[in-house]
């Protein structure tokens, strides 16, 4: 056999060699990754005590091959014209579930379950309705504006991780007009529920970046900016009440 034939036996022989251990550490061994995005709407309304409830469908997406875990989500929601608070000033508490007992009811929403960690497996996805509670109350100004979202989750680590995007909420003047009047839950069963009468509903927009005036884009926060990459954002427009399909 020639020496360049032997050569070329040998390097056909390594990557033979080499798929089985290439497949059990693809398979088994990469660590957890966790990706945290929000689904096509966000919806805001308020508790009777005038905390500000955030409301979207969350996806964790583990693209390692260990298992992982989602301890907390965080949020910071801010105006574009004001500083980001240096903490995160919402958090999850609930999920929320629709549900009717009969047939012919209409659908009731409501908050649901206690919040426990979040185990997904390797290669794979856990995604659920969630409600992120302000800690104190919080309302978002009667007027046209834009605000900042940016998301965060833990691990069970010392150091939090950000969503795969960062978001900016548009609320128009009859829309925010609309949240700051009728947002709030009120008491019902003598006091022993709430419902809420008005929720506003704010679906993404598929114009973004372009329409995106360039002040909003300056005041991301610092990591998309590092990444010089503004399609990492998203923009959510408000389109009026929420309704259940």
């Amino acid at each position: 056999m020639s020496l360049v034939g032997s050569s070329l036996a040998a390097v056909v022989s390594a990557l033979v060699a080499g798929v089985p251990l290439l497949t059990f550490v693809y398979t088994y061994t990469l660590k957890a990754r966790i990706k945290m995005r929000v689904g096509e709407e966000v919806i805001l309304h308020y508790t009777n005590r005038q905390l500000l409830i955030l409301t979207s469908d969350f996806i964790f997406l583990n693209t390692g091959a260990q298992q992982a875990a989602v301890t907390a989500v965080y949020g910071t929601i801010w105006r574009d014209t004001d500083r980001r608070p240096e903490s995160p000033n919402l958090a999850w508490e609930k999920y929320e579930k629709s549900e009717r007992t009969q047939p012919d009811e209409p659908y009731r929403t409501h908050s649901t379950a206690i919040v426990e960690p979040i185990v997904i497996s390797g290669r794979s996805a856990f995604n659920a309705r969630i409600r992120l509670f302000s800690y104190s109350p919080l309302q978002l100004e009667g007027n046209d504006g834009y605000y900042f979202l940016r998301l965060e989750f833990a691990d069970g680590t010392s150091k939090l991780k950000m969503a795969s995007f960062n978001y900016i909420l548009h609320l128009d003047q009859h829309n925010a007009e609309d949240l700051l009047a009728n947002g709030a839950e009120q008491l019902v069963d003598d006091g022993r529920k709430s419902e809420f009468r008005v929720r506003i509903s704010l679906k993404r927009s598929r114009s973004m970046p372009d329409t995106t005036p360039g002040h909003l884009l300056a005041g991301l926060p610092d990591r998309l900016l590092r990444r010089k990459n503004p399609k990492r954002s998203a923009m959510f427009e408000s389109v009026g009440r929420w309704r259940i399909n």
